[in-house]
């Protein structure tokens, strides 16, 4: 029976273990995002606040308040564009993204990006407001 209870506390610290690894990585990747998109809006400030900008051959679109948005080289909103401008590495945990879904309505930007194990990364610009969430997800 002493055994039983020592399997279960080896569990449940490597069950902590592995939640606090998940919790730095998203953190990390959170700091990531945010860290490239203040670069960007620094570039916008720096240019005088323009509506498009073009930085390392790509063409960028900003919002009002300098955040970057979702379209793409022909003015249409995707993800996969944003994302890679704003996580050009895109891997996390060594892993890439299986899917990444638009979600954005309007002017109000929302994607979401999966990844193995039941991870999602959010990006949000609703409200001119930048938002990055990550977490797990029950699909």
């Amino acid at each position: 029976m002493v055994n039983r209870f020592v399997g279960v506390d080896i569990g449940l610290s490597r069950l902590a273990t592995v939640e606090r690894e998940a919790s730095q990585t998203a953190m990390a990747l959170s700091n990531n995002i945010y860290e490239r998109s203040n670069y960007y809006k620094q570039q916008w400030l720096l240019a005088g606040q323009p509506t498009r900008l073009e930085i390392d051959q790509k063409f960028i679109n900003y919002s009002a308040r300098g955040w970057i948005t979702p379209f793409n080289q022909q003015s249409q909103v995707d993800c996969q564009y944003w994302f890679e401008l704003l996580y050009p590495e895109q891997r996390v945990l060594e892993a890439m993204p299986l899917r990444i879904q638009n979600k954005s309505i309007a002017d109000d930007f929302e994607c979401h990006v999966f990844y193995p194990h039941n991870q999602r990364l959010d990006i949000q610009l609703m409200d001119d407001q930048f938002k990055v969430s990550v977490g797990f997800t029950a699909e």
